[in-house]
């Protein structure tokens, strides 16, 4: 079973209460944010520094990550 993972785009202080919501609820939290020192960065399971004002470069950053973690766990057929 694959877990439920929350986007969070734009982790200021703002995004804290929504973050520790979502882990409450048992998901994953994947945060982003052009500020490396965002706070919810800190808060979140993963965090990606990143200018979000295009969509794109976010969904680099996610499609990066699925193959990073497809290498290192392999396929489970």
């Amino acid at each position: 079973m694959s877990q439920k993972v929350a986007l969070v785009i734009g982790a200021s202080s703002e995004s804290v209460f929504a973050i520790s919501e979502a882990k409450k609820a048992g998901l994953k939290v994947v945060a982003f944010d052009g500020n490396k020192d965002a706070i919810g960065l800190k808060f979140a399971d993963v965090s990606f520094v990143v200018d979000i004002r295009d969509p794109k470069n976010i969904i680099e950053k996610l499609m990066g990550g699925v193959r990073a973690y497809n290498d290192f766990t392999g396929s489970y057929r």
